[in-house]
């Protein structure tokens, strides 16, 4: 059927159609559908051309080896066309830009057709009876009819022949094309050939008209990229033959021949112009889309970049923010996009940012600093970053400013720091413990082997023996009370410490201490008092370590109390009992007033040297009232006394 139009649209007293539309219909099938459908272009060529031997005066076509001959001419044409497009461009990609369509244009125009149209136009000026039409014109007529078939064609074909293709290039419906084209069909007809011939109505020359096909190519180009200027491109081919033929429009002269041959050539460029010109539209439309889907991208990276992200000018006004941001400053961003990075940040924070910015524009490199800043009323530290961004000519165009929050890092940071912190004061706290208890062992072993190599002596009285066996005795007892310090210690830490609840008077058990240690208190010359007015009353708790508590500190007062008195009392509130050790000794620096809980710790470097002790007695204190759900804590001033009180739940 492609070649009957052809035949339809055959130069008049010539044998060449001005257009062949199977030549474009033929390369089309073979890019889409592959090599092996070579067999159905050349017998479509060949039944196509011998049957219309004796018509439009082509007597040649009697000798079925002329059709034979044309048949292999176009289908060589079309394979060779095909050939070069697959391997230097791809069926896809042959409007995908201005680089590809040259190619194309080069391959359908310079190299395919040629040998078809010098095999053909060989074989038409053979069979010519009288040799009229000379072999240039037959060449150059039938090369640039093939030309404008593949040109024209080709492309329209490819573009519609895949739906998944099509929808992804275009994104519009075909319906809508094939409508509007239509439409345009019409207008063009009426435009260019039915007003065109009314010479009076614009006072134009109507051969100056075939001019309007510029501006409506280039309608389409932009509004169907590629649909658009094929449909019309074989438009303006078709109504310029139709009506050519007709022997009307702007290309009749008075030779039949030199009109076609005008049309022709006005197809021929109007074809190359709208394919070169719709490509490199496409290939805007293709970098500007590509550059929408990467500023997607990139905002999407942007506001889920789990940082505070903004970007600046060169004259730092704010164009982008991300909602972290947003939150940050505690600000739309309809509020302060355009603004001024000082009116941005506050005014604390945005000299500093200024400053920054600065430096990045100056050395065009990018700047890094922590920083910490007062968000929603809390301090949160930051690592930020400014990053210059170039454009293609590597020119800074703004400025990225990116701010991590660090604020639990920098937290780690500081437990860390204040750990090691610990642990070297443990390691120095260990060594002086060892250095006590060494020396706290030593003391009472020395006094019990001295002691008992002086009793084994034969010439000792038995007041001295009685003497020296009071002095192991009590060695001996500081010694265990060492072991079980530790051991307590121990077992309060590795939650190992036993608790016995049971029913006790608590002003007897204060009256049993105050006994214990009557005569250390009365041998340094302080008072001992305990006139407590509260009458005896019960209480459910660990008698024993209730007992222990007391003990240490009234232990401790009458350590280091040189003159005065230690004092202890009790009394009710509210469920609790409280117990109070009060001294008019050394008194307490209020820096050390919860280290002296710890392990190992006394008061001052130099009061193990002086008075002795390990630095367990008050850890153990502590660590027996937490046990028993209560709390201890001391209250005293340097050289001004200590008041410790022990509160317990009764």
């Amino acid at each position: 059927m492609l070649s009957k139009i052809g035949f339809l649209t055959t130069i008049k007293d010539t044998n060449i159609s001005s257009i062949w539309p199977a030549s474009g219909f033929a390369l089309a099938m073979i890019l889409i559908y592959g090599y092996s459908v070579w067999p159905m272009v050349f017998f479509g060529v060949l039944f196509s051309n011998f049957p219309f031997s004796h018509t439009q005066n082509i007597e040649f076509f009697n000798s079925f080896l002329g059709a034979i001959f044309v048949s292999i001419g176009n289908t060589s044409e079309t394979l060779i066309g095909a050939f070069l497009i697959n391997k230097y461009i791809g069926i896809i990609n042959i409007q995908k830009n201005a680089s590809n369509i040259i190619k194309f244009i080069f391959i359908v125009v310079f190299v395919a057709p040629v040998f078809c149209s010098l095999e053909g136009s060989a074989v038409l000026y053979f069979y010519q009876n009288n040799k009229e039409i000379p072999f240039n014109l037959l060449f150059s007529s039938w090369w640039i009819s093939d030309s404008i078939s593949m040109l024209i064609f080709t492309p329209l074909i490819l573009s519609f022949y895949n739906k998944s293709i099509y929808n992804k290039i275009l994104n519009i419906k075909r319906r809508s094309v094939i409508i509007f084209m239509l439409l345009y069909f019409l207008l063009f007809a009426i435009v260019f050939y039915v007003i065109g011939n009314s010479v009076s109505l614009f006072n134009l020359p109507t051969n100056r008209l075939e001019f309007i096909v510029i501006p409506i190519i280039i309608l389409f180009a932009y509004k169907y990229p590629y649909v658009g200027i094929n449909i019309s491109i074989i438009t303006v081919a078709l109504i310029s033959v139709y009506f050519t033929s007709k022997g009307q429009g702007n290309f009749i002269s008075e030779n039949s021949k030199d009109s076609f041959m005008l049309m022709q050539f006005f197809v021929f460029g109007v074809s190359i112009t709208g394919l070169i010109f719709s490509s490199s539209i496409n290939e805007k439309n293709v970098s500007l889309k590509s550059l929408e889907e990467s500023e997607k991208q990139f905002k999407l990276l942007f506001e889920h970049s789990g940082t505070a992200n903004a970007f600046f000018d060169n004259n730092f006004n704010l164009i982008y923010i991300n909602s972290i941001s947003q939150d940050n400053l505690g600000k739309r961003a309809s509020e302060i996009i355009g603004k001024n990075v000082n009116e941005v940040f506050h005014p604390k924070y945005a000299v500093e940012i200024e400053e920054k910015m600065q430096l990045v524009l100056l050395s065009k490199k990018p700047v890094q600093y922590d920083s910490k800043y007062k968000i929603k009323g809390q301090i949160r530290y930051f690592k930020v970053k400014f990053v210059p961004v170039f454009d293609s000519f590597n020119e800074i165009k703004g400025i990225q400013f990116i701010a991590g929050d660090i604020t639990d890092q920098k937290n780690i940071e500081e437990e860390l720091v204040k750990a090691k912190i610990k642990a070297e004061e443990s390691n120095k706290l260990k060594s002086a413990f060892l250095s006590n208890v060494s020396h706290e062992i030593r003391n009472p072993i020395h006094s019990i082997t001295g002691f008992s190599s002086l009793i084994a002596k034969e010439n000792v009285t038995y007041e001295k023996r009685l003497y020296y066996s009071d002095i192991i005795n009590k060695s001996a007892t500081g010694l265990l009370d060492l072991v079980n310090d530790v051991l307590d210690i121990s077992k309060i830490e590795s939650g190992q410490m036993p608790v016995n609840i049971t029913f006790f008077n608590i002003k007897e058990l204060i009256t049993e201490v105050i006994n214990l240690y009557q005569e250390q208190a009365n041998k340094k010359g302080i008072d001992l008092i305990f006139d407590s007015e509260n009458e005896a009353v019960g209480i459910n708790s660990d008698r024993a370590k209730v007992y222990q508590i007391i003990s240490n500190l009234v232990s401790n007062a009458i350590k280091f109390t040189l003159e005065g008195y230690v004092k202890v009392d009790f009394e009710f509130r509210r469920n609790f009992l409280k117990i109070f050790v009060i001294d008019t000794g050394i008194g307490i620096d209020k820096e050390n007033h919860e280290k002296i809980f710890e392990r190992f710790i006394q008061a001052t470097n130099d009061t193990s040297k002086k008075n002795g002790g390990t630095g367990l007695g008050l850890a153990i204190c502590k660590g027996n009232t937490e046990l028993l759900g209560g709390k201890i804590f001391v209250e005293s001033n340097s050289k001004n006394g200590s008041r410790f009180t022990l509160s317990l739940p009764v």
